[in-house]
């Protein structure tokens, strides 16, 4: 098929243009001959340097057309052009990937090779292959019904050395083209090398991204939502080729890197111009701005190391997403032997049911049989675990560490009694609370208390606002006779007006001044008596962040008014406000880091405490050992509660928190010293084995993994979010969640719901990468079987 082309494609000079017309003309590749004749001839130039997609790589896709899901919302297509002469003889060659978004007509396409063969050497036909990307991206646009497509040229070139004489002359064809430069200084920008290795083996490589936005060739900067659109159509051009977690973590590294927004969009500089302008393109070669482990220093720059393709490190990529080491003796796979549930859990939920509310129940786990991240029931059915307990498994079951200190005497402190540890604590005590628990607590809260459960934390949370905030109303002074004398009638006027705001979907445990603070569910709350206390709505962000942007800016801004107009009209009754860093149990509801800030900072005004429950997401599960360490906050929290992976439960308070007398925040037990022992061992296990680093790097593949879903299966998932592994992906409505959820059980997949119609993923901190598409796979299987 031969391919019209416009003098516009090819930002040059129209006469010439038009002169090269009339002399060549251009065809679309669509035989397997001539694509073998192509790729002869691009081999012999580029082969050799180690430029060329592997020949099966580039055939596969030629076959294929598209390798892209058939319902991908970003389809990718990969197309050559043969160029020849007014006799019929080749002339050049021109071949690259082309992904197009049909429902906002978005295309990118990403420029592979050009080639001139020698004799056709400043004969015009290199204006027709500069040409023939953007005819190429307007056919095929129109092929998938986009009549007006917005077409992004995109172009990788390796770190810029300027006194290389090769790259001056490239970047002059580049800038003759309409080209700018993302500016290295501002996105360190890195993809996989794919070329002469198995898939498996790609590794990062630092590159520039160059970039001509057809029709807008002259933009000096590009926002960061519009990067964030073309990293999601070069993830369709190179997952096929690349592992995807490989591919996760180079974007998901990119797009955290929103320090300079809007990002600058350089002219690509001449033989002849300014030296300043190559300088910031020098900055593609700081291998620190790379990932750590992606690099290692040249020898001969040890503190201002270069970063070139040779120089990357030869361990493959394959091998980031998983730092922790290989569970000893977990099943390769989960494995069904009864249908969910099973004769045998049926048999003990009767036996149960008798004396307890044995509803709720999954299944019965056979907890001396369960490992690492699978659980096995009383019936043999082994689950791959992506619920943990309600959150609760932080480094697996029966973990090696654990069942060592177990078998030692590492507990033995513990064996005889249960301590009142306000009373007369053992030493080991003392231990845990200035060893662990300081090591882990968040920055700026040195004081701690213990208790056993989330809602204990959040009680004790709650009170130490209040009696912080009626010191601060009493100006310090201590109770009066008659305030001693009305408490004990229940009857404190100024105390009584005292409120704590809460959210939305927010919850916060099921005692009675937590669950006045809880908004999730009604069931969670009907017929017990509560507090009358405000509530604000949450912003609720929708996803993919990138494309609903400025909806979820202005709902975060009309929260913000809404709270300030709130602390304004109550004054000094507002105690205390406390928020989730997301919200679990309410839906799995996120929020910006710049909402969190502006929230923080409106409390500080208003002299309100300002409480975290992390209860859910403390200890790592969001790639953060604190989610609340994201939001990159000027003044720490008032208190921050948690429970959950630490197997106990507690509170961490700023010094102004903490009450001034004894008995304030007390009860018999004060937690559970076992299980701080417990989490003794879990701290020195994640710490060892980098569980922290490693859940980021999978739980950058799981939610790519999940976005891909939502792709492939538009009606039935959407809202892929997550932070770490603490991930959860919508369903199209509550019926069809559950029914999601069932069938997924019965494929060996332990698996719970969040809010109205989400499922949630709560693994353990030993989750990894052969767990992610393990998962995947079979909501992907229990999806087409819908």
């Amino acid at each position: 098929m031969k391919l019209a082309l416009a003098a516009t494609d090819s930002v040059e000079d129209p006469v010439r243009f038009d002169l090269a017309r009339r002399r060549f003309h251009v065809e679309l590749v669509e035989s397997e001959e001539s694509f073998e004749q192509g790729y002869a001839l691009l081999d012999a130039v580029f082969g050799p340097a180690g430029e060329l997609e592997r020949h099966a790589v580039l055939l596969a896709w030629f076959r294929a057309g598209s390798r892209s899901p058939p319902d991908a919302a970003v389809r990718a297509t990969y197309r050559m052009a043969l160029f020849f002469d007014e006799d019929g003889v080749l002339a050049g060659v021109r071949d690259g990937f082309f992904a197009v978004h049909a429902a906002s007509g978005d295309v990118v396409a990403l420029m592979s090779h050009a080639l001139v063969l020698p004799a056709y050497r400043r004969s015009g036909v290199g204006l027709l292959l500069r040409a023939a990307p953007v005819a190429l991206a307007r056919w095929e646009a129109a092929r998938l019904g986009c009549d007006r497509p917005t077409i992004t040229l995109l172009a990788e070139m390796e770190p810029v050395r300027p006194d290389d004489p090769d790259t001056r002359v490239r970047l002059l064809a580049y800038a003759r083209a309409g080209f700018r430069v993302v500016s290295p200084d501002a996105m360190a920008y890195a993809q996989p090398d794919f070329a002469d290795v198995p898939p498996a083996s790609a590794r990062p490589v630092p590159l520039l991204l160059l970039v001509r936005q057809v029709g807008a060739e002259a933009a000096d900067t590009v926002s960061w939502d519009r990067i964030a659109d073309w990293m999601r159509h070069l993830f369709a051009i190179h997952a096929p080729g690349v592992h995807v977690a490989q591919l996760t973590a180079l974007h998901i590294h990119l797009l955290r890197q929103r320090a300079q927004s809007p990002v600058p969009m350089l002219p690509l500089p001449t033989a002849n111009e300014d030296e300043g302008v190559w300088a910031r393109l020098a900055w593609s070669l700081v291998a620190e701005r790379y990932p750590p482990n992606w690099w290692r220093h040249a020898p001969d720059a040890p503190s201002a190391s270069t970063l070139t393709p040779a120089s990357v490190e030869d361990s493959p990529m394959a091998s980031l997403p998983d730092l922790a080491p290989p569970f000893p003796g977990e099943p390769a796979r989960a494995a069904m032997r009864t249908a969910v549930p099973g004769p045998a859990t049926e048999a003990l939920r009767a036996r149960h049911n008798a004396f307890q509310d044995a509803r709720t129940v999954h299944v019965y786990q056979d907890a001396r049989r369960s490992l690492g991240n699978y659980l096995v029931d009383v019936d043999g059915n082994v689950f791959l675990d992506i619920y943990g307990h309600i959150a609760c498994v932080p480094i697996g079951y029966n973990h090696p560490a654990l069942r060592a200190a177990w078998q030692s005497e590492a507990f033995g402190w513990l064996a005889g009694f249960r301590p009142a540890l306000g009373v007369a604590p053992p030493p080991e005590w003392v231990d845990l609370v200035e060893g662990p628990l300081q090591a882990c607590a968040p920055a700026g809260l040195p004081k701690v208390l213990t208790v056993t459960t989330g809602a204990e934390a959040v009680e004790n949370a709650i009170k130490a606002a209040f009696a912080w905030k009626a010191r601060r109303r009493r100006g310090g002074a201590s109770w009066s006779p008659r305030d001693q004398a009305l408490v004990m009638k229940n009857r404190q006027p100024e105390t009584n007006e005292m409120k704590i705001v809460s959210f939305e979907g927010g919850f916060h445990g099921r005692t009675l001044g937590a669950l006045s603070a809880t908004r999730s569910k009604a069931i969670h709350k009907i017929d017990f008596p509560a507090f009358d206390w405000p509530v604000l709505p949450f912003p609720a962000n929708r996803f993919p962040t990138t494309e609903y942007a400025a909806d979820n800016a202005a709902r975060e801004s009309e929260v913000l008014t809404r709270a300030e107009e709130l602390f304004s009209r109550e004054g000094d009754r507002i105690a205390g406000l406390i928020v989730e860093p997301i919200q679990g149990e309410g839906g799995d509801r996120h929020a910006s880091a710049a909402f969190f800030r502006a929230l923080r900072a409106l409390c500080e005004r208003f002299e309100i405490a300002f409480l975290v429950d992390e209860v859910q997401t403390g200890a790592g599960a969001t790639g953060r050992f604190w989610a609340h360490e994201s939001w990159g906050l000027a003044t720490p929290p008032d208190a921050v509660t948690w429970s959950k992976k630490f197997q106990f439960g507690g509170v961490h308070l700023r010094e102004e928190l903490m009450p001034t007398e004894s008995f304030r925040l007390f009860n018999t037990f004060l937690g559970d010293p076992l299980r701080a022992a417990q989490f003794g061992v879990i701290w020195e296990v994640m710490q060892r084995d980098q569980l922290i680093p490693h859940t980021a790097r999978v739980g950058a593949q799981l939610v790519a993994g999940l976005e891909a879903l939502v792709d492939r299966h538009p009606a039935v998932f959407s809202q892929a979010r997550g932070a770490g592994t603490f991930a959860a992906i919508d369903v199209v409505d509550a019926p069809t969640r559950d029914r999601v959820i069932a069938a997924l059980r019965q494929t060996g997949i332990e698996a719970g719901g969040s809010g109205d119609r989400s499922i949630r993923f709560r693994p353990a901190l030993i989750f990894a990468s052969r767990h992610v598409d393990e998962a995947l796979e079979r909501f992907d299987a229990v999806a087409a079987g819908l």
